[in-house]
C-alpha cells in the first residue's frame, strides 16, 4: 500500500473503524544530537540546526542515522552527518560528516538497505535542487562518490513528511503530524493489521516541550530491528525571533501482538 493511499484511508475512516486500545509502547527515548548553538549568524555555529533524519538497520546489525546539519536551513555549510548505534538504538556514537559538497547545501538524506547494499539518497542546492545517491557494500564503512539522478517524478510534496513502515509480519506502522498545516506537532503513531482497513487509536510519540509557538516535532522515520522492535527517529526544532536550533531524537517502540 502506498503512503498516499494509507493516509487517505486513515483520515476518511469513520470512528467505528478505529480500535480503542493502542498496541504501541514507547521505550528508550534518546537524543542523538543536541544543538551546539542557537545563533544562526554565529560563524562558529556548525551544528545548531539539525533536520530531515533517516534511520536504517545495516547489514552488519548496527543502526545508522543520518540528517542534515547547519547554522540555518539552506546555508552553504549545510552538510549531511551520521551516527551509529551498536545496541539497537539504546545509545549512539558521536556524529561525523558523511556528505558535504563545498559551497552547496546538502539536505534531506534517506537511507535504503537492499541485501548487503546500503544506499544514501540526498539533495543538494546550488542554485537548483539536484538529487544524488551514494552506495556502500560494507555497511557504511566506505561509500562510492555521489551520482546525480536526473529523472523528476512530478509528485507534489507536502509541508511535513510522514513515514509508513510495513513490518515483517505485515503490520503497517504510520508516524505523522495530524495538522492542520502549517503546524508540525504533535508526532503521532498508529498501526493497522488489516492492510489499512482499520487503524489503532493514535499514540503520542513526541510533542512540544513547552506549549508556546515556534516548535516543530517533525520528519519521522522508522525501521524494524531483528527482534521486531521498531526504531523511530525525528527532529525537534525551535524557530522563534533570535533563536533557531534543532535536535535529533530517537525512541524504541514495542508493538503488542
Amino acid at each position: 500500500m502506498t503512503l498516499r493511499l494509507a493516509l487517505t484511508a486513515l483520515f476518511l475512516l469513520p470512528p467505528s473503524a478505529l480500535h480503542a486500545e493502542s498496541p504501541i509502547t514507547i521505550t528508550d527515548h534518546t537524543v542523538i544530537l543536541k544543538h551546539t548553538s542557537t545563533d544562526p549568524k554565529d560563524p562558529a555555529n556548525t551544528g545548531g540546526y539539525n533536520l530531515g533524519p533517516s534511520i536504517a538497520l545495516l547489514p552488519d546489525g548496527r543502526l545508522m542515522a543520518v540528517w542534515f546539519s547547519s547554522p540555518s536551513e539552506g546555508a552553504e555549510s549545510q552538510r549531511i552527518v551520521q551516527a551509529f548505534s551498536s545496541d539497537q538504538g539504546r545509545t549512539w556514537g558521536d556524529a561525523t560528516v558523511l556528505q558535504d559538497f563545498s559551497g552547496k547545501a546538502d539536505f534531506d538524506p534517506a537511507l535504503f538497505v537492499a541485501g548487503t547494499e546500503t544506499f544514501l539518497f540526498f539533495s543538494a542546492f546550488d542554485p537548483q535542487i539536484d538529487i544524488y545517491f551514494r552506495r556502500s557494500g560494507d555497511s557504511a564503512k566506505t561509500w562510492t562518490e555521489p551520482v546525480k539522478i536526473n529523472q523528476k517524478t512530478g509528485l507534489t510534496a507536502t509541508s511535513s513528511a510522514s513515514h509508513l513502515l510495513c513490518t515483517r509480519d505485515g503490520t503497517l506502522v504510520l508516524t505523522y503530524n495530524p495538522g492542520p498545516t502549517p503546524l508540525r506537532f504533535p508526532l503521532l503513531m498508529r498501526t493497522s493489521r488489516d492492510e489499512g482497513v482499520t487503524w489503532s487509536e493514535p499514540t503520542l510519540l513526541a510533542d512540544r516541550p513547552a506549549k508556546v509557538g515556534g516548535w516543530s516535532i517533525c520528519y519521522p522515520a522508522l525501521t524494524e530491528l531483528p527482534d521486531g522492535t521498531i526504531a523511530a527517529i525525528w527532529a525537534q526544532i525551535k524557530n522563534s525571533p533570535g533563536e533557531l536550533y534543532g535536535d535529533i531524537h530517537t525512541a524504541r517502540i514495542v508493538l503488542k501482538k
